[in-house]
């Protein structure tokens, strides 16, 4: 019997450890087995992805190709319909281009535009043949990294052209993102090297490298490295493992067969992965265990009740099949499900999203309820447990409550409801925590938006009461001031003292049109930019040339400096900057009190791409300031603050608003700290692009320049003016003050290297630099030029300066531009020729035919050209001032102004009639824009229609002056 026993247990223990064997084994296959569909599972998910891509590339390639038949049918010198054509196709993110390769043109749908080619850009564009894809490259237009595909093609009269699609990357990347495992692993597209094109656009995604090969490369040996690009030269597909970033990483990869060479590539970490198997390894195991002990118990009581073993292998069963229910609601809702006890209140089942939801494990609130944290509920009173002692069967409790994520602290609001379900001692408590984030959100951001909405009417009325006012006070100063006018006319000074307030609040009139129109096409959403090629040094020099006689007039100092800024010659929209530094200045002018400070810093910051440059300006003043509460709503429209001092001084609240908006327009930014009594920093940043130059290497070798001598007080401005030179191969050094410059000059003598060029400040402490002037001109001959640099106008101390020897004078802040032009007029003055005497009327014999259609403003137009003794034939439309000018002798007409809305035919309409006519000088001859068209894209499109120049209305006669000088005496 005792042997019997030993045999009986020896047999279970073999059984229990065959079992346990087996399902160990088992447990072994499944995970290599789920690993493995699930890696065969990503790599089939990343083909699938290359086919949609590159369905879209063979989509894409027969729209161009639809383009290209399409343009096919026009003649290369049909600008206006290849132009319609282009711009008939849409698309925020696509950019259409057809190029002339012959003629060296280039069409684009962006801005309406056609321009020539320069000769770099006509040679690429001439290397490609047929058709294909165009790898990333930066857009011009909008400065977004773009694929392109294109295709050859032939216009009408045998020309060669290109049609060319442009899709912004970032398009792409939000079309074509393939994510793993709740956005842990990502698709990228890339080519045989390695070099990333097209990357997902989740924001979890790594987007700090630039080649896939570089990242594997850190961490893996060669041989597994060089496996790969064997593969992907190879065109084959597969799946291999890396180590990068600190982990295991599987990498899944399929060839893109539309594009040679090109790869859509997973990367999913291995631990992903691992614990998506383990999870349903875990289910199995529970499973496996489950059975196993159903299978003792079984074995145990087998002999006493089977039908006990089949009530506990069905019980085992249900409990399998809830686990499943409330896996599969866990992971795919944010919805907390709890059950209980309803006896003890103990925590009998938890669903693991718990985590996820709020940050606390499924552990911890199964081994206490408490763990969950105490809520804020919007009701005064709160869930208790005597509360739940009183539920009936099938009765339910609804709270709303706000809970704080346990690990990102996070707010998060939810439905709480109870239920309590069955009869007697075998009933629970069903808790779910519903998550209402999302909605709670939405409905607060839809409040936010009525608040705003409602402030906005609020502000709009305000400015409609403030504007009505602003706008009558000058109205009744002219109309009062013409009352007088009529009565007072046989008074020519009190003509005059009329005459010049008349045009002041004139002048302030139009500039509250000009502010109330600017942010209309602002808010609307049509403001465009006209981007063309800018001086930085110019720039500056007009702001100083607006800025100074205001700061003058109200005995402010006014400076403007330079902070490392080499680069001068850039791309951008000229007029705009100007406009918004102008506004900003304007206002520290205005709200700066008699004898304060007004700066200007310009600061080059460290370039992020070798084609753009960053540019900070800094405009900072000691003026009134502004409060706390006042910086909060300062670039919100209509907003004034309003105080005693503020109140004497007329603004509409749209300049700062206008001035915000251009800049981020621009793709800037800007900022402004500011304290009562105080003053202001004003701090706007742009990024331009560099305009490429052809730098004349030799020209202080011509010139004869290789040493320089600054002369300044400040250390600072001549540490700037060595740093812009540093580049130029010529010798700069400084000297603090007259007198040390006198002594290094003698020193440079005895060595026997002096200096070619002395730049020389004018206000300096003890000796100035009028009086350094006298000193150095006896010490130097008199072919070394001597320039005066100065931040102030020197008008008044321009024939003494002459007189102590100087040859030029050069305005702060110091450019590379202006210090070469001073140098070539100075030396260029004993062959110059002596100029005519200047007559009493700059205009003087200038013949112009001019369109417009209003007679009054055509009378107007007439008695003002006649004071200047220009001759003017006036016609009432655009079909009269072709046809009056096809009919002119050549030579007849120096200029053409005409208005643009005009009846029969419109300014833009003639203008093209004109260039495309057959008169001689058709093309050649000036033709100015005369019109209340003033915006932006109106210059952009006067200048499209074949326009030389554009002249807002109402006409200053100092403006029109000087662009009609510009355009005709220049050719005299």
């Amino acid at each position: 019997m005792r042997i019997k026993r030993i045999w009986v247990n020896c047999l279970v223990v073999i059984i229990l450890s065959s079992i346990l064997l087996g399902c160990y084994s088992y447990t072994k296959s499944v995970q290599t087995s789920l690993w493995m569909q699930n890696a065969e599972q990503t790599l089939e998910i990343t083909s699938q992805g290359g086919h949609a891509f590159e369905t879209y590339i063979a989509i894409e390639q027969d729209r161009v190709h639809s383009l290209a038949n399409k343009m096919s049918g026009i003649e290369s010198h049909e600008d206006v319909k290849i132009l319609n054509n282009l711009n008939l196709l849409g698309g925020e993110t696509s950019n259409y281009t057809v190029v002339d390769l012959d003629n060296g043109i280039l069409y684009s749908n962006r801005l309406d535009e056609r321009r020539l080619l320069s000769m770099e850009e006509l040679e690429f564009y001439r290397t490609f043949s047929g058709k294909g894809i165009r790898e990333n490259y930066l857009n011009i237009y909008d400065g977004q990294n773009t694929m392109g595909v294109y295709e050859c093609f032939l216009f009408a009269d045998g020309a060669h052209g290109l049609m060319q699609k442009g899709e912004r990357v970032s398009a792409l990347s939000k079309e074509f993102s393939i994510s793993f495992y709740n956005e842990s692993g990502f698709s990228y597209i890339t080519n045989q090297d390695g070099d990333v094109l097209i990357r997902p656009y989740h924001k979890n995604s790594n987007r700090t490298f630039s080649n896939l090969f570089d990242v594997i490369a850190e961490e893996n040996d060669e041989e597994n490295l060089r496996t790969f690009k064997e593969s992907l030269a190879n065109g084959h597909s597969g799946v291999i493992q890396f180590s990068f970033n600190g982990a295991e990483n599987i990498v899944t990869f399929s060839p893109i067969k539309v594009m040679d060479g090109w790869y859509i590539i997973s990367v999913i970490p291995s631990s992903v992965i691992m614990e998506y198997t383990d999870h349903i390894l875990q289910s199995s195991q529970i499973f496996i265990f489950a059975v196993f002990i159903v299978f003792l118990i079984g074995l145990i009581f087998l002999l006493f009740e089977r039908q006990s073993r089949k009530r506990i292998e069905k019980k085992e069963q249900d409990i399998q099949y809830r686990e499943q229910l409330f896996s599969i609601l866990s992971e795919n809702i944010d919805d907390v499900f709890l059950m209980l006890n309803s006896e003890s209140y103990a925590v009998e089942y938890v669903t693991p999203n718990v985590n996820r939801v709020l940050g606390i494990s499924p552990d911890a609130v199964a081994a206490s309820l408490e763990s969950l944290g105490k809520a804020t509920y919007t009701e005064e009173k709160t869930i208790s447990y005597s509360d739940l002692a009183l539920m009936k069967p099938d009765q339910s409790i609804i709270m709303e409550s706000e809970r704080t994520h346990r690990n990102t602290g996070e707010k998060r609001w939810f439905y709480e409801t109870v239920y309590r379900v069955g009869e007697g001692q075998s009933d629970k408590f069903i808790v779910v925590l519903s998550d209402r984030t999302k909605e709670r959100q939405n409905k607060f951001a839809l409040e936010t938006a009525l608040n705003a909405a409602n402030a906005a009417n609020k502000a709009k009325s305000t400015f409609l009461n403030n504007i009505s006012h602003d706008i009558r006070t000058p109205m009744n100063a002219i109309v009062g001031l013409t009352v007088l006018l009529n009565h007072d006319a046989g008074d020519p000074e009190r003509v005059k003292e009329y005459t010049r307030k008349i045009t002041a609040s004139s002048q302030y009139l139009l500039g509250l049109i000009n502010d109330v129109l600017d942010m209309s096409k602002i808010e609307s959403g049509k403001t465009t930019l006209n981007v063309t090629e800018i001086n930085l040094a110019e720039l500056i020099d007009e702001l100083g040339t607006m800025i100074r006689p205001q700061a003058k007039a109200k005995q402010q100092e006014f400076e403007l400096f330079l902070a490392d800024v080499t680069m001068e010659h850039l791309i951008g929209d000229r007029m705009r900057i100007n406009q918004v530094l102008i506004n900003i200045l304007s206002n520290a002018v205005k709200y700066t009190p008699v004898g304060g400070r007004i700066q200007m810093t310009v600061t080059q910051l460290p370039q992020k791409t070798k084609d753009f440059v960053r540019l900070r300006f800094e405009v900072q003043d000691n003026g009134i300031g502004m409060s706390e509460e006042f910086l909060h709503v300062i670039f919100e429209p209509f907003a004034r603050e309003i105080n005693s001092v503020t109140n004497q001084i007329q603004g509409t609240g749209l300049g700062m608003p206008i001035t915000k908006n251009l800049v981020e327009l621009m793709g800037g930014t800007i900022d402004v700290k500011s304290r009562q009594g105080e003053g202001s920093i004003f701090t706007v940043d742009l990024e331009l692009r560099i305009q490429e130059q052809n730098v004349d290497e030799k020209f202080w070798e011509n010139h004869g320049i290789t040493h320089v001598l600054v002369v300044d007080d400040d250390e600072s401005i001549c540490i700037n003016v060595i740093r812009v030179m540093e580049d130029t191969g010529v010798s700069v050094r400084y000297a603090l003050g007259g007198d040390n410059a006198i002594r290094q000059i003698g020193k440079a003598h005895q060595e026997g290297i002096p200096f070619d060029l002395v730049l020389l400040d004018w206000k300096m402490p003890g000796m100035d630099g009028i009086q350094t002037a006298r000193k150095i001109r006896a010490m130097l001959p008199e072919h070394i030029p001597i320039l005066l640099l100065t931040a102030y106008e020197w008008d008044e101390i321009e024939e003494e300066a002459l007189a102590a020897g100087i040859d030029g004078f050069l305005a702060k802040p110091f450019f590379l531009t202006s210090f070469k032009q001073a140098i070539v007029t100075v030396q260029a003055k004993e062959q110059k020729m002596p100029g005519t005497e200047a007559s009493d009327h700059i205009l003087a014999g200038i013949t112009i035919l001019a369109a417009e259609d209003n007679e009054l403003n055509a009378e107007i137009l007439l008695e003002l050209l006649n004071m200047n003794n220009v001759a003017c034939d006036l016609v009432s439309n655009g079909k009269e001032l072709v046809e009056a000018f096809e009919k002119s002798e050549p030579g007849q007409y120096d200029l053409i102004l005409t208005d643009i809305q005009m009846p029969v035919m419109n300014g833009y309409v003639a203008a093209r009639a004109i260039r495309a006519g057959s008169h001689t000088r058709g093309m050649v001859i000036p033709i100015v824009a005369m019109t209340a068209n003033a915006f932006a894209e109106d210059v952009k499109e006067a200048m499209d229609a074949g326009m030389d120049a554009h002249v807002a209305k109402p006409i200053d006669m100092k403006n029109l002056e000087a662009v009609i000088t510009e355009l005709v005496k220049k050719k005299h």
